[in-house]
């Protein structure tokens, strides 16, 4: 079971049309938004912590010294990591999650593993994507 998110941004465009003149082209939005996204999951891995700042459960039998992942849970072989990824599925939409068969139950948990949720979209993160997209309708303006 996959596990992934959406972002999407489509009203936007809708409410620009109403009330300013449109930008034409999203990409820069869309490849800021992009990018924050890839770096807050990097955190999360690089980190040990959830999307919110949360701290994972460590890991119940550490492994042995001089193992692929150390002692950090999740990274193992590094798969999931790079798993990881963002596509552009319209104008001003967003997908992000892996397709690893087992990430779902990293991000949710089962009986025997704790969750360590490393997608998601918390309110900060929601902020931080609206002030981005409130940065490139200024700049959109300004250009006009």
């Amino acid at each position: 079971m996959p596990a992934s998110a959406t972002v999407d941004l489509s009203g936007l465009a809708d409410y620009l049309v109403r009330t300013l003149a449109a930008p034409t082209d999203y990409s820069p939005l869309m490849r800021r938004v992009t990018e924050f996204l890839r770096q807050r999951t990097r955190d999360c891995f690089d980190g040990s912590h959830d999307p919110d700042g949360r701290a994972w459960a460590p890991l119940k039998r550490p492994r042995r010294s001089g193992g692929r992942g150390g002692n950090k849970p999740l990274i193992d072989t590094g798969l999931l990591r790079l798993s990881v990824g963002v596509q552009r599925t319209g104008p001003l939409e967003l997908a992000f999650g892996t397709n690893v068969p087992y990430a779902a139950y990293h991000q949710f948990g089962t009986r025997r593993v704790p969750p360590r949720p490393f997608l998601g979209i918390s309110a900060a993160a929601a902020d931080r994507i609206a002030e981005m997209t409130a940065d490139f309708v200024r700049e959109e303006l300004l250009k006009r």
